[in-house]
């Protein structure tokens, strides 16, 4: 039985929620503009993203 993702990653306006591979692991900090979050993605044709690109992660 596949284990479905419960949540639903945008960068740069692409679907990339089944290319996740483990948890999201998210902090969120006193400042929220430091709040931080580490995404594993697996079998991305893209080789990098640009710096600074809008990512939003749904719940």
């Amino acid at each position: 039985m596949a284990v479905k993702n419960t949540y639903k990653i945008i960068i740069d306006g692409e679907d990339y929620t089944n290319y996740a591979i483990f948890p999201i692991k998210s902090a969120n900090l006193l400042d929220e503009r430091l709040d931080e979050c580490y995404i594993s993605l697996r079998h991305v044709k893209k080789q990098s993203f640009k710096t600074c690109v809008f990512a939003r992660i749904f719940c």
